[in-house]
């Protein structure tokens, strides 16, 4: 049982030296592809034309304070403000503004890339256009998510990228300007609504007051009043009245949250804060020679290897192998030469 085993790792030794005298054998051949592959790829790289990223960094609006509607309201304004602030405009949104289609039409007709990109149709230029830029969002500063956003552009002219960059910021301001992202954008058109309303109503209801006196002739309820007369028209005059100051209060109540939502849009004017201007990039970021170069050798010498172990394969078939007979098979199979 030890001599099997012994005889075992003998086998394995005499394998493993065999393949170390395939290596040594065939090193012309792996030295020889793995340069040349290696060379090839470093001419390639040289003449690759040198592609330059900038970027920049900017910071959308963080969630809008809370309004003072629950301070004028209490509890009941709960609903309202509840409604003003449901849907809350994320990275994601942002994200998505800057890569859609009218950001990139504007950047396309900007700096005038339909000629550039020799493109038929601007489909086909947002296309390239997309390949050549580069939005993140999810970025961590010390384990937490942060709220910034990187925009970065690849062009072969360096100061084009730094401005194409600069000009996707000046774009997303531009289109956020006419679009309610924000919540406090969100709560100024809601309320703005709910305003219009309340207004509305209390012109019904001073409509309604003023016809009432002028047909009753009462402009308030006095005790001189004869006694026939006054349960059914003082029920009328505080029906209204109090309808009427309803009106006046709701009316009030939304001017106030209307005013502040103004507010808090205006302060939310700029809407995003550049924190990292594009500038002039002074280093190429493709393609990178080093990484190429490594890489390709790495493959290169891979390759090389299982050429050389195949072509020994082959040279011992060919001198009589015990697969010779299935290569042969196997040539005539790929031969598309058929005996007649």
């Amino acid at each position: 049982m030890e001599k099997k085993i012994d005889d075992e790792k003998n086998e394995d030794e005499i394998n493993l030296l065999d393949y170390l005298i395939v290596l040594t054998k065939r090193k012309k051949l792996i030295i020889t592809i793995t340069l040349s592959i290696a060379i090839i790829t470093a001419i390639i790289s040289f003449i690759m034309t040198p592609i330059y990223k900038a970027e920049t960094k900017i910071l959308p609006p963080s969630r809008s304070r809370t309004n003072i509607l629950t301070q004028v309201m209490g509890n009941q304004s709960e609903g309202l403000a509840g409604i003003a602030n449901t849907i809350k405009g994320g990275k994601s949104i942002y994200r998505d503004i800057i890569l859609s289609r009218t950001v990139f039409d504007r950047i396309i007709d900007r700096f005038k890339l339909m000629d550039i990109y020799k493109a038929k149709n601007r489909k086909t230029a947002r296309k390239k256009l997309k390949k050549m830029v580069k939005v993140k969002t999810k970025t961590r500063v010390r384990g937490s998510r942060s709220r910034i956003i990187t925009i970065s552009v690849y062009n072969k002219d360096p100061k084009m990228a730094a401005d194409m960059a600069n000009a996707f910021v000046e774009e997303l301001k531009n289109l956020l300007n006419n679009l309610a992202i924000t919540e406090a954008s969100r709560r100024r058109l809601f309320f703005e609504g709910q305003l219009k309303q309340a207004a509305e109503n209390l012109v019904k209801s001073e409509d309604a007051m003023r016809e009432f006196q002028e047909k009753t002739g009462i402009l308030n309820l006095d005790p001189l009043m004869p006694a026939v007369r006054i349960p059914a028209v003082a029920a009328k005059f505080l029906r209204k009245k109090g309808d009427l100051k309803y009106n006046e209060k709701l009316f009030g109540i939304m001017a106030a949250q209307y005013e502040t939502a103004k507010v808090d849009e205006a302060k939310d004017s700029a809407l995003i804060q550049v924190i990292d201007r594009a500038v002039v990039p002074e280093k190429k970021a493709k393609p990178k020679r080093r990484f190429m170069v490594i890489i390709a050798t790495f493959t290169g010498f891979f390759l090389a290897v299982f050429t050389a172990f195949f072509v020994e394969y082959l040279e011992r078939q060919s001198e009589g192998g015990k697969d010779k007979g299935r290569i042969e098979t196997m040539k005539r199979y790929l031969s598309f030469k058929r005996k007649k």
